[in-house]
């Protein structure tokens, strides 16, 4: 057989699975993509010819999802037969959420279109960034999921274009400022009605030497509370509002 060559074909029983790769598992989203999409021939399987078999090295739950469909598979077949499984499938990088972002973003989704340019025109990680425009603290749970699955929808601009135009006021006196600890902090003290955005980026600026880098959330928050509270007459307990307000809405989420 030719090698290197782009193939297709219906016959299954060509190919055979590498006990050197991992066990194949639940395809289902896999199936549905395919469903969607049919078997890409820009993604095909790799295989070597040993011993009249085409053995998979790379593709084995793609196989395995078009059987199910019944769908022609494109594969190519290496000319090295003695390619080692386990590293080649170790030297791929698993896709980043900034990868499906770009890739759905060029796509036209226009949720994702706008959270790439939040991300990018804010210098803020990509997936901190999606926290903050579905109203959710920088860390938010499941919104990887969902930007991996194309379900990822903005909520709230405002509050991330809030919490994104402080982040850059703080980058002006810190230039570790677009910390994920920091920004985490800093969008939960903007969900306390008693704290002004407007005034912190005030005191920042006469006090901005108390603004240091901290070791977790909690530490950060008492910083900005410092800061927020720094020759004011009427002081307020900004960090333990904070942290009680994100726990009112951690409960609130789960009823």
């Amino acid at each position: 057989m030719a090698t290197n060559e782009l193939k297709k074909t219906s016959d299954y029983s060509i190919f055979t699975l590498s006990s050197e790769n991992r066990s194949v598992e639940n395809v289902s989203k896999l199936t549905a993509s395919m469903t969607r999409y049919g078997f890409l021939r820009c993604h095909p399987l790799h295989v070597v010819l040993r011993d009249g078999k085409l053995v998979v090295l790379d593709g084995q739950h793609r196989l395995k999802a078009a059987k199910a469909l019944g769908i022609p598979v494109y594969y190519v077949i290496e000319k090295d037969a003695n390619i080692s499984i386990p590293e080649i499938n170790c030297a791929q990088r698993a896709w980043s959420v900034k990868d499906f972002v770009h890739s759905f973003a060029s796509q036209g989704l226009p949720d994702y279109i706008k959270l790439k340019e939040f991300a990018e025109s804010n210098g803020l990680p990509m997936f901190g960034a999606a926290s903050l425009l579905i109203g959710s603290n920088f860390d938010s749970g499941n919104t990887g999921s969902k930007i991996r699955n194309g379900e990822y929808r903005v909520r709230d601009e405002r509050y991330a274009n809030s919490v994104a135009a402080v982040v850059r006021a703080s980058a002006e006196y810190a230039p570790w400022a677009r910390n994920g600890l920091y920004v985490s902090a800093i969008s939960m003290c903007l969900r306390v009605r008693e704290f002004s955005a407007r005034q912190y980026i005030e005191k920042l600026g006469k006090h901005s030497l108390l603004l240091v880098l901290c070791p977790n959330r909690d530490a950060f928050l008492d910083v900005i509370e410092s800061i927020y509270n720094r020759n004011s007459p009427k002081k307020i307990p900004l960090a333990f509002l904070a942290r009680q307000m994100s726990r009112q809405r951690a409960v609130a989420k789960k009823k």
